[in-house]
């Protein structure tokens, strides 16, 4: 967790990555978070895609930035790659990564066919894989 005195990770610090993960999962949702907070990011854990649209709405209406987010493939309600059409028909720019348990070619394609940046087994979840994602996407060196 980030240290409250240091400023650089404080969350409306403008060089702190703001990240959004969306993941139905509480455990996954607790490990992905911690990797990323590793990098000195500050994180956003939501269990509900539809509750992650408010939550960028929330972002914006505050006037701070995000990122990047990141989503798990198969979720109820509605699925990551659903949820990444969505945000990009409601005009999300930014960097989406997925994760999924199983991950196919087909799967592959259908990411990018989804307006998903990155596409990747949660096999591979590693701080090593994080601390690339964020230097590559948010112009971040990780802590």
């Amino acid at each position: 967790m980030p240290h409250s005195n240091d400023k650089r990770n404080l969350p409306d610090d403008n060089n702190t990555p703001n990240i959004l993960i969306v993941e139905d999962n509480r455990d996954s949702l607790t490990v992905m978070s911690r990797l990323f907070e590793s990098t000195g990011a500050h994180v956003t854990g939501v269990q509900h895609p539809n509750k992650s649209l408010e939550v960028i709405k929330k972002i914006e209406q505050e006037k701070r930035h995000l990122d990047m987010i990141v989503i798990d493939i198969h979720m109820p309600e509605m699925n990551g790659y659903q949820l990444a059409r969505e945000l990009r028909s409601q005009g999300y720019r930014g960097p989406i990564v997925a994760f999924t348990v199983n991950a196919t070619g087909e799967g592959q394609k259908e990411s990018m066919a989804s307006g998903i940046d990155k596409y990747f087994s949660k096999m591979t979840m590693r701080k090593a894989l994080v601390d690339v994602l964020v230097e590559q996407y948010c112009n971040y060196h990780p802590v």
